[in-house]
């Protein structure tokens, strides 16, 4: 028995998507602020990684919300 699968490309559902990313980053920035307070006594190695992650994070945050903001005015 086959199973088929609809996909909505519409924009919606693009728009959607880049919006549950942009979130996952804002999620992910918090759990790194957490993570930067618990190794805080630790390691410097491991907070140096952490403000990378960070870094990172922050960058694709930005990219995608300009990518989200390019779409909506396209």
């Amino acid at each position: 028995m086959a199973v088929f699968y609809l996909i909505d490309l519409s924009e919606d559902a693009w728009e959607n998507a880049i919006k549950i990313r942009i979130e996952g980053f804002h999620a992910l920035i918090k759990i790194l602020e957490q993570g930067r307070e618990a190794v805080r006594e630790i390691r410097e190695a491991s907070d140096i990684q952490l403000r990378q992650m960070e870094k990172w994070t922050d960058m694709m945050l930005v990219e995608h919300q300009k990518m989200l903001h390019q779409w909506q005015n396209d």
